[in-house]
């Protein structure tokens, strides 16, 4: 494999993780990032599967590529699995042109706002759907945006609009590339080694799942491994988050898995363990005097969303006609890796504070 790309990356990344291939695997990776960059959408497991059946052969297990390089049940390719396969886009340039382009609309109007990433794309000459991706992927990395949604037809991979509070706001001004923002994450998170193989529940397929040994790494997450390994290196002798760390393990488990019932659960479990941290008794005390503005709203709404789904789906009896809660229907990802931020936050502050001098 020609690693020209990657290899000028890492001398401009030194702490960058590069991981070892087989050309089956490089097949795998190089067809989900195919089909994202010609259609804007991610590709189905069936769809690559067929696509590359004839290179990669019918033993072939992509759940065994590292998770770091390529997530969401092995079709939705990371930047860091796109900068182990690319080898005419230099996308760490086109990452910049954006976020670069919308550092300046910051400077001029110095206030947090939404953008239209599109708008800033078409104004740039890059393809609007290569953008959304872009954008998408580099949220593991700096506080590029806060939420998002979408008004696009067809619902395809990212999102166009793009808002940010305070933090993202200082981010953009602090911003001097995304090469730094690598580096930064990558020390942090001290991703030379793979991401360690904890004991933890884990079942690719319900019939496989089996209750002795220690279980292989999950292959897709509804939790970004990130935000579990930040609150594992945590510093805190005010609280124990083992349970915490336990339900984030089983979120994925159960996402992995399309077991959206057990989640419901889940997510009512998380959200009712927490409200300590912020020094609150119940999740409603946090949505109201907790955090910034944004933060309450993303909170109430988790609050409110999930408990109404819950209810519903959990204690209706049963009828002629059942409708099952599906992928979309728990789709509490995003306010969940913002509480979990702020958790992270909270906790870090309280050991710095108590820290001796």
């Amino acid at each position: 494999m020609d690693l020209s790309l990657l290899a000028l990356a890492k001398r401009e990344i030194p702490h960058l993780a590069v991981i070892p291939l087989t050309e089956a695997q490089t097949v795998w990776l190089s067809e989900a990032w195919r089909y994202l960059v010609e259609t804007g959408n991610l590709p189905s497991y069936l769809q690559i599967r067929k696509s590359t059946m004839d290179r990669t052969g019918r033993d072939f297990d992509p759940f065994q590529i590292d998770r770091r390089l390529i997530d969401q049940k092995a079709i939705e390719i990371t930047l860091l699995g796109i900068l182990h396969i690319e080898q005419v886009r230099n996308i760490l340039d086109d990452i910049d042109k954006l976020a670069y382009a919308i550092q300046q609309i910051v400077i001029k109007d110095y206030e947090p706002k939404d953008f239209n990433i599109h708008v800033i794309a078409d104004e740039l000459g890059i393809e609007r759907h290569y953008a959304r991706s872009l954008f998408m992927m580099v949220t593991h990395y700096g506080r590029f945006w806060q939420r998002a949604s979408s008004q696009a037809d067809g619902k395809p991979y990212g999102y166009e609009i793009f808002g940010m509070d305070v933090d993202n706001f200082d981010f953009y001004l602090r911003y001097k590339g995304i090469r730094s923002c690598l580096e930064d994450y990558f020390i942090r998170q001290g991703v030379s080694e793979p991401f360690r193989k904890r004991s933890r529940p884990f079942f690719r397929r319900p019939s496989q799942f089996t209750t002795t040994g220690t279980f292989p790494t999950i292959s897709t997450s509804f939790i970004n491994e990130s935000r579990i390994a930040a609150l594992e290196n945590l510093s805190n002798d005010r609280f124990d988050i083992s349970k915490l760390i336990r339900l984030c393990d089983e979120l994925n488990v159960c996402y992995g898995n399309d077991c959206h019932y057990a989640m419901l659960a889940l997510v009512r479990t998380l959200i009712d363990h927490v409200p300590p941290i912020f020094g609150k008794t119940t999740f409603a005390q946090v949505t109201t005097d907790c955090g910034s503005r944004n933060f309450k709203r993303a909170m109430a709404h988790l609050d409110n969303t999930s408990r109404t789904i819950a209810n519903e789906a959990m204690h209706s009896p049963i009828s002629e006609k059942e409708i099952l809660v599906n992928e979309q229907t728990v789709n509490f990802s995003q306010d969940i890796d913002y509480l979990l931020t702020e958790i992270v936050h909270t906790l870090s502050i309280n050991s710095t504070e108590k820290a001796p001098n």
